[in-house]
């Protein structure tokens, strides 16, 4: 009797099949959750928790949040307003693992200042891909400050 091996990402015709349906039917599922608005899982953003199952907002994050927002206008720059940060000690928000251990609660870096001012959380709305959803979740922001904001720093236009 002799066994034929495959190669290590070949996969028999029916369970690549198989495999492709279920990756569909995921990408699928993510998709009509997106448009609906729903989180659909990660982690939430500065600002916001899950508590019984819906998205709350954390009012002291928020504040952070506006805050960090106002700071980058009146500075007009992010390496400014990193240094501002780094200054008075803000940092990410912190994560507890299911393993006990911790994640954040370090200095913002570019990237991760990047995200706040662009991300369309704060102001209700999702993002799936090339599209921008109404979200279920309360803003932080409110839509007239980010526009303007967007408007004379280029941020969140996406």
């Amino acid at each position: 009797m002799s066994m034929t091996l495959l190669a290590p990402c070949e996969w028999p015709p029916a369970q690549a099949l198989e495999r492709e349906v279920t990756s569909e039917r995921i990408r699928d599922k993510i998709a009509a959750s997106k448009r609906k608005g729903l989180w659909v899982g990660g982690n939430l953003p500065l600002g916001y928790e899950m508590k019984d199952g819906k998205i709350a907002i954390v009012e002291e994050e928020a504040e952070l949040v506006r805050s960090i927002y106002r700071r980058y206008l009146e500075l007009s720059s992010v390496n400014e307003l990193l240094r501002d940060l780094k200054e008075r000690d803000i940092r990410t928000k912190t994560r507890q693992l299911s393993t006990g251990a911790t994640r954040g609660g370090i200095p913002f870096g570019r990237g991760a200042l990047y995200y706040v001012l662009n991300n369309h959380f704060y102001i209700g709305e999702v993002k799936y891909r090339d599209e921008i959803l109404p979200g279920e979740q309360a803003p932080i922001m409110d839509r007239a400050g980010s526009l303007n904001l967007a408007r004379d720093r280029r941020i969140l236009v996406q």
